[in-house]
């Protein structure tokens, strides 16, 4: 576990999951697990043969937004990367922004405040 995830730990969430009766292992896998997974695996979404496939890799996001440095598959949200060939459309949800993907099984992605300059930059370059 890395250090920033172990510290973004609000223990106040175990404490209220023990409170409430929750064994100590499932206060982990249901508490505090999806809190630090992110930060040690994460899933690749792509199209094999028209449907939607998953691979779990041991990367941190931080890892795999650098090794796709210079390439459309950038950053948009703390838990998402986005391959920007695929993007048809970024709108307005409510109060939030997604990113509209080409393909009706994939859900909208979510759009952050903290990525939507490079987001919006990248955007404008696949969209003339």
């Amino acid at each position: 576990m890395t250090k920033a995830a172990f510290f973004s730990i609000d223990f106040a969430l175990e404490d209220a999951a023990r409170n409430l009766g929750a064994s100590g292992f499932y206060t982990f896998m249901r508490v505090l697990l999806p809190i630090i997974l992110p930060s040690i695996m994460a899933a690749i979404c792509y199209l094999n043969k028209g449907k939607v496939s998953k691979y779990l890799l041991r990367a941190t996001m931080k890892r795999m937004e650098e090794s796709f440095a210079g390439t459309g598959i950038i950053r948009c949200h703390r838990s998402y990367m986005v391959n920007f060939e695929k993007v048809k459309v970024i709108r307005r949800d409510k109060e939030n922004l997604k990113l509209e993907l080409d393909h009706p099984d994939v859900i909208d992605i979510p759009l952050s405040k903290t990525y939507l300059q490079n987001v919006m930059q990248t955007f404008a370059r696949y969209s003339e």
